[in-house]
């Protein structure tokens, strides 16, 4: 309701509902107010508390008679300073609870006597919420006409954010019973078939049977950072601080994060990651040769796609960059051995837009979160003499392992950050889902998925 103390005064919502008491309303103005709760015994109060001394006695004694119309008077008094702080429309309101409570005596010095019996509510005006779940009861109910259930569900799908495919208790079975690769050909990603190596079960549950359709809000700042970075370095938005934050601002949504204490931690971070970019990054990027390069390259018939955030010229070639907005850097090491600037100096070999620019002498991890010396963290992938080949073998072997549906889960992966938990066997709380017991009737022993589970891969029958 009120304006929230995380964000910095020019984030501060317009369009917010301001929940005042009547003495705090003083001296403000608004379009619309709502004076809630007249009724008798709240507005104006009917009972005060007596304490032990009573300053009003100092006063003279009116005694009790006078004192009640003195404090009737400053309640009428507080009831007109509520309904004067209106400019164009205010509203009274009162309900009565179990057939008690009566309106305020002041609706009715103003001539607004409610009725007896309010009438019932509208059943069509509801919130958007409220309208969804009763056109899903009306879907659900196989009693009434088809027209009707019909009706609901085109109501349903047109209605903004409502989206009949995201129920989860309508989903079929989000495995394809058709075969991954096709004709043995796999179409991936980097990023996908870097999951694959970290681990082959949780790219099965999150590229092939699609139950990982999170967009986390790391990922949604890190879009952002990527777009004020391009538009600063192709000149579409001019490298000083003020039209950097402008345009950071108007794209910055806190919406996206779980509280406003995070939203408010990321815009600080966002805005320190702008100034740095302005000190240390605007001169180099502004002769950077290309911005997000897409590129798609075979490897042993199978197809792979990417796209690269940044080319620089580099001594003796290119230098290939890739923003990082983690808040933890790679190390020099990780670097060395990640399998995303290795397929980079692949593509730059094989993509003939990439290949016309230069060999590639060197890729990048930028990392804008945690400056060193006033500059963006990098840490660099050199290539070696033999690179192309070490990277190819290794590429293959991963290609070919995905293409034949090789899924076991990996005992060494990266689980920290896993969302399929649940449902892995490496895991106690996955163990009930995807290990019984005994194999299922006519299974010899041996013959199912990791842990004497069921077999992990093409028709499992996961569904989200």
């Amino acid at each position: 309701f009120a304006s929230d103390p995380w964000l910095p005064p020019t984030m501060a919502r317009t369009d917010a509902v301001a929940l005042l008491s009547v003495n705090a309303a003083k001296g403000q103005e608004f379009d619309l107010v709502v004076v809630a709760g007249c009724l008798e015994g709240s507005l104006p109060l009917t009972a005060w508390p007596q304490g032990l001394f009573e300053a009003w006695r100092l006063d003279g004694d009116p005694g009790p008679v006078g004192h009640a119309r003195a404090m009737l008077e400053a309640e009428r008094r507080r009831f007109a300073l509520a309904a004067s702080r209106a400019r164009d429309r205010v509203v009274f309101t009162s309900s009565r609870v179990d057939g008690r409570g009566e309106p305020s005596r002041f609706l009715l010095e103003l001539g607004l006597e409610p009725p007896a019996d309010p009438a019932p509510p509208d059943p069509n005006a509801l919130g958007p919420l409220e309208a969804a779940g009763v056109l899903r009861r009306i879907l659900a109910d196989r009693d009434r006409p088809a027209a009707e259930r019909l009706a609901a569900g085109t109501t349903l799908a047109a209605m903004p954010g409502v989206d009949p495919a995201t129920w989860w208790w309508r989903r079929d079975w989000t495995v394809d019973p058709e075969p991954i690769a096709a004709e043995g050909r796999l179409r991936t990603s980097y990023s996908r078939i870097g999951t694959y190596e970290d681990c082959h079960l949780r790219y099965f549950f999150g590229s092939v049977a699609g139950l990982d359709d999170r967009s986390s809000y790391q990922m949604a700042f890190g879009r952002l950072m990527h777009t004020v970075f391009e538009l600063a370095a192709k000149g579409e938005v001019a490298g000083e601080p003020g039209p950097l934050k402008t345009a950071f601002r108007e794209r910055f949504d806190p919406a996206w994060f779980p509280s406003r204490a995070i939203a408010h931690q990321y815009w600080r971070d966002g805005m320190a990651m702008l100034e740095l970019w302005h000190h240390g990054e605007a001169e180099t990027a502004a002769s950077a040769l290309r911005f997000e390069v897409a590129f798609e390259m075979e490897v042993a018939g199978h197809l792979v796609r990417g796209r690269i955030d940044r080319v620089d010229q580099a001594e003796g070639g290119i230098a290939l960059l890739d923003y990082k907005t983690a808040r933890n850097p790679a190390t020099e090491e990780e670097a060395a051995r990640s399998l995303q600037l290795a397929i980079y100096y692949l593509a730059a070999l094989r993509d003939p837009e990439l290949a016309a620019l230069g060999p590639p002498v060197e890729m990048e991890l930028v990392y804008p979160a945690r400056p060193r010396q006033g500059r963006f963290t990098r840490v660099i992938q050199r290539p070696g003499p033999d690179h192309a080949v070490q990277v190819e073998r290794r590429l293959v072997a991963l290609l070919e392992g995905a293409a034949a549906e090789s899924f076991d889960p990996n005992p060494h992966a990266d689980c920290r950050m896993c969302a399929f938990k649940p449902i892995c066997p490496m895991w106690p709380q996955g163990e009930d889902f995807l290990a019984p017991t005994h194999p299922p009737e006519g299974l010899p022993e041996g013959s199912g998925g990791p842990q004497g589970g069921p077999p992990v891969g093409r028709g499992m029958g996961v569904t989200s």
